[in-house]
């Protein structure tokens, strides 16, 4: 979402063990993608926030168990139902607004290059 010519927000998630920790390796990507679309080299990163929670990603449903006894003419019978389990799993989301610059831009020296970011030289 753009929020002034040169800065746009941006939001990345993740989800699930694999994916943990990617989301902040992606916003710094996808800044870096938009710097480069919107006709800027260079950008910093403003008011980032990291989130972290989790979510429903299945549900184990409960299991019923009975058992029945037969005395004369009569049954004798119990039955027990487990309750079901809520799986979850982590979720991971970054915020950060991105302050695009050229690269003869004062505010250019010591940001990010976005095409080094892009060849993975995020230094």
């Amino acid at each position: 979402m753009q929020v002034a010519p040169n800065a746009y927000q941006i939001e990345t998630n993740a989800g699930g063990l694999i994916f943990m920790g990617q989301a902040g390796p992606q916003a710094l990507k996808r800044a870096a993608e938009l710097t480069i679309a919107k006709g800027y080299t260079h950008f910093r990163l403003a008011g980032a926030g990291i989130e972290t929670g989790s979510q429903v990603t299945g549900i184990i449903p409960g299991q019923t168990r009975a058992q029945a006894t037969v005395v004369g003419n009569t049954v004798y019978g119990s039955a027990y139902t487990a309750p079901a389990t809520v799986v979850r799993g982590p979720t991971e989301r970054v915020t950060a607004t991105v302050l695009m610059f050229h690269s003869t831009d004062p505010e250019a020296e010591g940001a990010f290059d976005a095409a080094q970011v892009l060849k993975g030289d995020a230094g």
